[in-house]
């Protein structure tokens, strides 16, 4: 039998018992929960039009193609991620929209872009970064639940 799959599984998406489960979570999240954050986010970078911006721990790309259509045509959106599962989706569901966004597969705390390359950065769904942690205490986890509708 194998053992329950947690948002730990995240830090592991490609050796997964099932990466698709891991696939759908992120979807049920990202459409329930981070809807209203992720635009107040995308308000927070002040894009504009022709801008560069590099979406990191970007999943199935759902928030890149976002993203893309704020740049407009002469801008550049840059998805990266550890998972190949994940970039592979994202590289999917990019291509139906007709959203010409690149994505590679990498470190987020190892980018192989040169400094100045992007007008912005957003990280919208890193969930594991080994070696780091991230806690929303407080105020802060309150903030954020109130933006999302939540007590």
């Amino acid at each position: 039998m194998n053992a329950p799959q947690t948002i730990q599984s995240f830090a592991g998406v490609d050796q997964a018992a099932d990466p698709g489960a891991l696939v759908r979570f992120l979807d049920t999240v990202s459409t329930r929960y981070f809807g209203r954050v992720n635009a107040r986010s995308f308000e927070m970078l002040r894009i504009t039009p022709g801008a560069a911006v590099l979406e990191a721990g970007c999943g199935t790309g759902r928030d890149a193609v976002a993203l893309r259509t704020l740049v407009g045509p002469a801008g550049r959106v840059v998805g990266i991620d550890s998972s190949q599962v994940m970039v592979s989706q994202a590289i999917e569901r990019a291509s139906s929209a007709g959203s010409p966004v690149e994505f590679h597969v990498g470190d987020v705390q190892r980018l192989a872009f040169d400094d100045g390359t992007f007008d912005g950065v957003r990280s919208g769904t890193v969930t594991s970064v080994p070696g780091c942690r991230v806690a929303l205490l407080g105020s802060a986890f309150a903030s954020m639940m109130s933006l999302v509708g939540m007590p």
